[in-house]
């Protein structure tokens, strides 16, 4: 008399399965497109350092002895920019 209103009864199983099977389907670019990503992840990166003109101390030095001189005592930069510079 409650069967439907306050008490519903089990359901018993239907018995039907469901069975999946994967259909793939893939063009040649596809695979060697997947292929290129998970070389270019796992390929070791290599790095090389550009060329830069270095000098050594020696040649710095004198070339900055000849831009300020043999000044010994203070000064301030700007008085080793040239006229034009100077504001």
């Amino acid at each position: 008399d409650r069967v439907g209103r306050d008490v519903f009864l089990r359901g018993a199983p239907e018995g039907l399965r469901t069975q999946r099977k994967a259909l793939w389907q893939a063009e040649i670019y596809d695979l060697i497109a997947a292929y290129g990503v998970i070389s270019a992840r796992t390929r070791p990166v290599l790095h090389v350092v550009a060329h830069r003109a270095v000098m050594t101390l020696e040649t710095a030095l004198e070339r900055v002895s000849a831009l300020v001189g043999t000044r010994i005592d203070w000064a301030t930069i700007e008085s080793f920019l040239p006229e034009q510079a100077r504001g």
